[in-house]
């Protein structure tokens, strides 16, 4: 019973560990998303401003 505690409890460590692991990663994402949507955001808004000026301004 003795031998089954102490197994339990390594396999609870390595759970515990690999789900700070998991959160960590998850952060990261988070934070890479939230920087690519800003960027295109900002990369949508500049082609608008350009092809709208290159829409109101005369050929010749």
């Amino acid at each position: 019973m003795k031998g089954f505690k102490e197994l339990a409890s390594e396999r609870e460590e390595l759970i515990v560990a690999s789900g700070e692991t998991v959160i960590a990663s998850g952060k990261s994402v988070k934070t890479t998303s939230i920087i690519i949507s800003f960027a295109a955001v900002l990369i949508g808004l500049l082609l608008a401003l350009v092809t709208a000026n290159l829409i109101t301004t005369p050929l010749f």
